[in-house]
């Protein structure tokens, strides 16, 4: 996987305040497909485990939580951070998922912005269909990352944007995959397939922070590929991080499609 966004310990500081805008809206999409105390849960693409708690925490301690990620030293965070709260139904696993090779194992498998960084999508979302048992749910949650608001506009801010999504395309991923959910599902042979949108924003507070996290974080591979140099990065970060301190800006989190459904019994 050839990530845009540098991962480690500040990548997870970033995943940890995007889990503080959006894990409410995770939470009750999770609701609304199925979870149920007793399950057997994976986490695909987990990052920090924000996400792999709250599951834990859904589906209670006769249920088990297993969160993956291909980033091992987040992973390594991770499980210094359960030894410490010493949580029995939660694991977590350095794994690439798209070399992942599970079958009928799991009740509900959760993806959040995993699919848009990835080429081979229709094959990471068979690979995780395999791995759902019978029945089981599968829920992913990613980006139609030109449905940001920000008001009033900002040139800064769309550069952001399209250097976002430029240079996730250039590694290989989609930026506004998200809209394309529902048909992979249909086209993967799933039913009961619902479809919701979640978007948080605000004049302050993390769904305000996050688009100044995430600059920083592409930069390395903004340089590497050329999209920008030094002093350009410097001036469109200076002038977004402008605008994320004025509460007379209104900014959010990408427009994120929750997109669940289930296999075939």
């Amino acid at each position: 996987m050839n990530y845009a966004i540098d991962g480690g310990e500040t990548g997870k500081s970033r995943l940890n305040v995007l889990g503080q805008a959006m894990n409410e809206y995770s939470v009750n999409a999770l609701r609304k497909a199925g979870i149920r105390t007793g399950f057997k849960c994976l986490d695909a693409g987990c990052g920090g485990g924000m996400m792999t708690y709250e599951m834990a925490n859904l589906v209670g301690v006769s249920g088990q939580v297993t969160g993956v990620d291909f980033d091992e030293e987040i992973i390594k965070l991770n499980k210094r951070e359960l030894s410490d709260l010493q949580i029995q139904h939660i694991s977590f696993q350095h794994t690439d998922i798209q070399t992942f090779n599970v079958e009928d194992e799991f009740d509900l498998i959760f993806a959040r912005y995993l699919l848009s960084h990835l080429s081979n999508t229709k094959n990471v979302l068979s690979i995780l269909v395999k791995a759902l048992r019978p029945g089981g749910i599968i829920l992913v949650e990613d980006v139609q990352f030109s449905g940001h608001i920000c008001e009033p506009a900002s040139e800064a801010f769309d550069a952001y944007l399209k250097w976002y999504s430029r240079v996730v395309e250039l590694r290989g991923g989609d930026a506004e995959l998200g809209a394309r959910l529902p048909e992979m599902f249909v086209e993967a042979g799933l039913s009961h397939i619902g479809v919701q949108i979640a978007q948080p924003i605000g004049l302050t507070g993390p769904p305000k922070q996050m688009s100044l996290l995430t600059l920083d974080k592409i930069k390395i591979a903004l340089l590497e590929s050329k999209l920008t140099d030094e002093s350009e990065f410097a001036k469109v970060r200076s002038q977004l991080e402008s605008i994320t301190h004025d509460v007379h800006t209104l900014m959010s989190i990408p427009r994120t499609f929750q997109v669940w459904g289930r296999k075939k019994a």
